[in-house]
């Protein structure tokens, strides 16, 4: 005859099976005890997906945490992973770890309090730690404390707004130097048409009159700006849409490098440009 369980007794008998299970004694390889204990050097482990380097590292601050002969507090470690979901995975096995040890020893003062401290210890994304260290030292960097981090349709939406201003100021900048263009024209054509005086005196200021056009700042009015040249060889008559994203394209690939301005000056060298890369500084992008 079978046994009837209730849902009580099975979910009891489940508990002790995980257990039982919890409390095997997990075999490590010898490059792994090496990564496990390993102290007061840099260390870099580097192993294949599903080889065991979260169990190892979870192992490891397990042992740094519980030193007996110089134990470090878990809230002094900086534990990072690269999404929130492994950030959690992360604390809870370490929970559990230190909570087994705890039911080894539970007069251990240690445990107890690294068990304590658990909540307050950074075991996060990169992106969370760089937002708390900023978060701590606005005062610093001379930020509004309040600031807070837009997303993703905000951050489109921004950028394409700075973007057309961009644009606009370009376009205007142009308009600008036109009636300059024409001013330094017009002052030119008077100074040539002035008879050269004879008067020793006033020779001077004839010539520099004369020699106003020649100046390297004046711009015949026939010549084309930079900038529409850029706006005619990547934008058809009728928008410059084409253009704008590809400003857009070359602003977010240089983001993703640790200095932007660096990297984007160093392509330039590449490309053996006399004057600065079109993209970036006619069109005035600024990283920051």
């Amino acid at each position: 005859m079978e046994a009837i369980k209730t849902e009580t007794e099975v979910a009891a008998i489940a508990q002790k099976v995980s257990d039982a299970e919890k409390e095997k004694k997990v075999s490590w390889t010898e490059d792994q005890q090496k990564a496990i204990l390993t102290r007061d050097c840099n260390l870099l482990v580097a192993a294949a997906a599903g080889s065991g380097k979260t169990a190892v590292l979870v192992e490891r601050i397990i042992k740094i945490v519980t030193d007996e002969n110089r134990p470090t507090d878990i809230d002094k470690l900086l534990v990072v992973t690269f999404t929130n979901a492994a950030a959690s995975e992360m604390r809870e096995r370490i929970g559990e770890a230190i909570s087994r040890e705890l039911h080894k020893n539970p007069q251990s003062r240690l445990l107890q309090r690294q068990l304590t401290l658990l909540n307050k210890s950074s075991i996060t994304t990169i992106h969370s730690f760089c937002l708390e260290v900023i978060r701590s030292n606005f005062h610093i960097v001379d930020l509004d404390p309040n600031f807070r981090i837009a997303d993703q349709t905000e951050a489109v939406l921004l950028k394409q707004e700075a973007l057309e201003e961009l644009f606009e100021e370009r376009y205007a900048s142009i308009i600008i130097e036109e009636d300059k263009t024409l001013e330094e024209n017009k002052i030119r054509q008077e100074a040539e048409n002035l008879e050269v005086d004879s008067n020793l005196e006033k020779q001077g200021e004839s010539t520099n009159l004369l020699n106003l056009g020649q100046d390297s700042s004046f711009q015949k009015l026939g010549e084309v700006p930079t900038f529409l040249k850029l706006v005619e060889a990547y934008s058809n008559n009728k928008e410059d849409l084409a253009l704008q994203a590809i400003v857009l394209s070359l602003y977010n690939f240089a983001m993703s490098a640790t200095d932007p301005t660096k990297w984007l000056n160093k392509k330039q060298k590449t490309l053996t440009l006399k004057k600065a890369t079109a993209l970036v500084i006619l069109l005035g992008l600024r990283f920051y």
